[in-house]
């Protein structure tokens, strides 16, 4: 569950966030790349922030849409545990849309997701994320998650070689359908499920009541090797008995339209584009971009967009350039009306464009 806590100690979790991509040279995510299984790159922040938020995941690109209007709290949490394994998982007070493209870095590595609390709450590329699954993606997968409330997702990130190792030792193969079949979803054994449930929550917890520093001790070395080896071995065994699904075609083809229609809107950021530029970059009928953006993100066509761009406005406003004016940030992200703007902006981020403009200012 999400903790309650003040808004000081959030302002200096965020503050932390910052500084350590600051000493990365980059975001969050790209510290990550680096070495994202270093136990230095452990952390556990919360945010009331959608851009923070999603700038402090890591392992890839992330953007979060409200799906709905009022306050938002999420939290990051990331467990490295060495040797090409990290434990990670997000909190989500509110109904959002989740963006993410997975990045590879160096080695090739694999990701496993599944439903820690709220599972009802939770569609993944338009399914629903019942009965205990566990779905994985690879890097150049981008798939998109919905909350309808409250939600905590969890993630085990493996390398390749890390996962074929421990598969080859535990059951005398490398298990390579694992690896073929990236874009599946398993229905594991329940009680299977519930120890990794388990083992995710162990790790987490094992972040929270140590520091960075402890992590990183010579001591911690024996207690982060058993869990890591804990970790994969519950993950391998939810694998390897559970019931291997792929998605269907049809499905498949709407997660690759869908992944089209999201670059076609990240190409367009300084050019905004309307649903016909959007239906025509796409080759799909308006009613086919309705159908498939109504069932990943919850929302229409026309109401996904503007929260894209209108996100894309929050960004600007938050990092303002000289002469930055309220109106040129609305006119440039495609909102003609400065009232309907700022109405809309107010509705969503509980806070009016001119109030973010002049605190980004100082």
């Amino acid at each position: 569950m999400l903790r309650e806590e003040a808004d000081r100690g959030s302002r200096m979790r965020e503050q932390v966030v910052r500084e350590q991509a600051d000493r990365s040279g980059g975001g969050a995510a790209e510290a990550g790349e680096s070495d994202p299984y270093n136990p230095a790159n452990s952390c556990f922040h919360t945010f009331r922030d959608l851009e923070r938020f999603a700038q402090a995941i890591p392992g890839g690109r992330f953007g979060v849409v409200p799906a709905a209007n009022g306050a938002f709290e999420a939290s990051v949490r990331v467990s490295s545990l060495t040797d090409g394994v990290a434990v990670r998982g997000v909190s989500l007070s509110h109904p959002v849309a989740l963006r993410s493209e997975f990045m590879g870095g160096a080695k090739p590595s694999i990701t496993f997701l599944f439903p820690v609390l709220n599972e009802k709450n939770i569609l993944f590329d338009g399914r629903d994320f019942l009965e205990g699954r566990v779905v994985s993606r690879v890097p150049g997968q981008t798939p998109l998650v919905r909350t309808n409330g409250p939600a905590e997702i969890g993630g085990v990130v493996v390398r390749h070689e890390a996962f074929r190792r421990a598969a080859s030792m535990l059951y005398g193969r490398e298990h390579p359908e694992v690896f073929l079949n990236p874009a599946s979803f398993m229905a594991p054994d329940p009680k299977r499920f519930r120890a990794l449930v388990q083992v995710y929550l162990s790790a987490t917890r094992m972040l929270q009541a140590h520091s960075v520093d402890a992590l990183c001790s010579v001591e911690s070395a024996s207690a982060l090797r058993l869990l890591r080896e804990h970790v994969v071995t519950t993950l391998l065994g939810v694998l390897v008995e559970g019931e291997a699904k792929r998605d269907h075609l049809a499905h498949q083809r709407q997660t690759a339209c869908m992944a089209r229609m999201e670059r076609l809107i990240d190409e367009h950021r300084e050019d905004p584009i309307g649903l016909h530029g959007l239906c025509e970059g796409a080759g799909l009928a308006l009613r086919t971009v309705e159908a498939i953006i109504r069932n990943r993100t919850g929302m229409t066509a026309l109401q996904y967009l503007q929260r894209r761009y209108l996100a894309f406005a929050r960004e600007s406003l938050l990092k303002p350039e000289p002469g930055m004016t309220v109106t040129k940030v609305a006119m440039h992200n495609g909102f003609l009306h400065l009232g309907r703007f700022a109405a809309l902006y107010r509705s969503v981020y509980g806070e009016t464009p001119s109030v973010t403009l002049a605190r980004a200012l100082g």
